[in-house]
């Protein structure tokens, strides 16, 4: 380059430089760019076609067999539409549900060309993520803990960390330990006794502290959505509701009133039950402390006449009740009916959220004894029966209430609305469905893969299951997955319903994401509700008015206790004004 000034001079040494064109960027590897992003309990793998060698895949995980899927099937473009024809810009989008939460894998994807070998092989390891629960573990045990060291000490008044400083101390009470009191004036709650169902009428410090922070019932904790913010400013939530639970082991005076958030309760009391840590508790009443039933004995919880529908209509409970002051329990009679205590935790539950994230759903009379009757159809199976009259729930059952959304609001209204019509509530479907009321956890769905039964997690793809939905599903690459009920990774897979095996799963093509975002829903509620307990049994309770409004999935547990969420949803959190 030569420079030439306004006179015309010109340089006498060219000025020079030297460049590189940069080259274009390399294509990628398609043997090498395997990536998972991993949730809880579901998992999405990409990578790259090579439409030069790719003709179909196989999916293996931790060296088990998952599909066989045609080269095209999960393809996508860059907007994450399906893909047709799939190009090698492209990318294969690869659904992986029925995971365990916090577990690692090894998944290998096996391409084969058109006649058949082998072309490449992609591997790659991932840990799935993990929800926390409702109250931390941590939690619960410092609570069970602290609690029995302080009867242990003679304290006979426990406040769990999370209440310290919002509940008044009974005057002239001995400081022991941090939440740990001896009231003096306690002798009418000490001496009573562990068993029977009198209601106490006392004077003490102590019996006049739990009237001041109870909510003014006679009946079990019904914790529900205790805490959840949602679209209220975090200024705007009410302080936690508090309960007061009073333990007892087999002798009376070893008593002790455990004050503690509504959550809290729900989860000690699980935890106790099932370790059988106490004999009996006592929970406060409007007019006196009522006296729950004692550990290992299960009420019979008969209904006197068979209704039509529901016969929880003989009782006067409906969704206009207020359960922050309702006492006809039948505590009287020792009868906290289980069913009553489900009705009323779905009742609850519902309208929190419905208030908290303004849906368009509303209790009615209708809906109520729809409601009725799915609990009462419910607890018949659980107890035994095919049908009502219903027996009641039995204690420690354990409830999922699929949604339109998942329990972290994700959408999943095709695949929450294929339990409702696959159940179709219960009534006026084939009657052996009512089994699907009552499946039990299978981990990976290890009872149907597993010997003697041998199914593949796509059975529906094979003979002599077709036709069926989904058994062309692998060739058509439109952005659907399978969606069967019930879930594979319970005793009720494809076609395990009954001994003959006369009943088959229903099957339904809904979206992709959805089978991840129901993956997520259900590895939290098999970890969260039935601690990963393999062959534990539930109860699937569709409400279809609320999959119709968009609800989300919640689950919670009843115990001798009452009713507790132990997986409850999560709202998306924002401020006033987003909504």
């Amino acid at each position: 380059m030569i420079a030439v000034d306004l006179a015309g001079n010109k340089s006498t040494t060219p000025a020079t430089v030297s460049f590189t064109t940069l080259a274009p960027p390399p294509p990628p590897n398609p043997d090498t760019d395997l990536v998972v992003k991993s949730e809880e309990g579901s998992a999405v793998a990409t990578w790259h076609p090579s439409p030069a060698t790719d003709a179909n895949y196989s999916a293996l995980l931790d060296g088990a067999p998952v599909e066989d899927f045609a080269f095209d099937a999960y393809c996508q473009d860059a907007g994450g539409n399906p893909a047709s024809p799939c190009t090698a810009q492209d990318v294969i989008s690869y659904p992986i549900t029925g995971l365990d939460q916090g577990t690692p894998y090894m998944l290998q994807i096996r391409a084969a060309a058109a006649d058949g070998t082998q072309s490449r092989i992609l591997t790659s390891t991932f840990t799935t993520t993990t929800t926390p629960p409702v109250v931390p573990e941590a939690t619960v045990a410092l609570i069970a803990s602290e609690s029995s060291r302080c009867a242990a000490m003679g304290g006979s008044f426990y406040t769990s960390p999370s209440v310290r400083g919002q509940v008044t101390v009974p005057a002239g009470s001995k400081f022991i330990f941090d939440g740990c009191y001896q009231v003096a004036n306690s002798s009418c709650i000490g001496s009573s006794p562990v068993s029977g169902n009198q209601v106490f009428k006392c004077a003490d410090d102590i019996t006049n502290l739990l009237h001041s922070v109870a909510p003014g019932r006679r009946g079990p904790v019904i914790s529900s959505m205790e805490g959840t913010t949602g679209s209220i400013a975090p200024a705007l939530v009410p302080s936690p509701v508090i309960e007061p639970i009073r333990w007892c082991a087999e002798q009376p005076n070893d008593c002790i009133e455990v004050i503690q958030t509504a959550a809290e309760a729900g989860e000690v009391v699980a935890e106790a039950v099932g370790a059988e840590a106490v004999a009996s508790f006592l929970i406060v009443a409007a007019e006196g402390i009522g006296l729950g039933l004692a550990l290992g004995v299960l009420l019979a919880t008969l209904f006197p006449t068979e209704l039509t529908i529901g016969s929880m209509f003989e009782y006067p409970i409906n969704f206009n009740t207020d359960f922050d002051t309702f006492g006809n329990w039948g505590g009287d009679h020792g009868e906290w009916y289980n069913s009553l205590k489900m009705y009323a935790e779905v009742i609850k539950t519902t309208k929190e959220i419905t208030t908290q994230e303004n849906l368009p759903f509303a209790w009615d009379g209708g809906h109520d004894q729809l409601l009725k009757g799915l609990i009462d159809q419910a607890c018949a199976v659980q107890q035994g029966h095919t049908a009502p009259p219903a027996r009641g729930c039995g204690d420690d059952v354990v409830v999922y209430v699929p949604g339109a959304k998942n329990f972290k609001f994700r959408p999943m209204p095709e695949t929450g609305q294929h339990i409702v019509d696959a159940m179709n509530t219960g009534l006026g479907n084939d009657p052996r469905r009512a089994a699907w009321y009552y499946p039990a956890y299978s981990p990976g769905g290890k009872l149907a893969s597993d010997p003697p039964n041998n199914y593949s997690r796509t059975w529906y793809y094979t003979a002599p299951f077709k036709p069926n939905a989904c058994d062309d599903l692998h060739v058509k690459g439109d952005g659907k997955t399978c969606d069967e009920f019930p879930f594979f990774t319970t005793n009720q897979a494809v076609d395990l319903t009954l001994p003959d095996k006369s009943l088959r799963a229903d099957v339904r093509l809904t979206p992709t994401e959805e089978g991840g975002f129901q993956g997520n829903d259900l590895s939290t509620f098999y970890r969260q509700c039935l601690d990963n307990t393999d062959g534990k049994h539930f109860i699937v309770l569709p409400v279809p008015s609320w999959v119709a409004a968009g609800g989300p999935s919640f689950g919670f547990q009843v115990n001798q206790g009452g009713a507790s969420l132990c997986m409850k949803p999560q709202p998306p959190v924002t401020t006033l004004g987003e909504h």
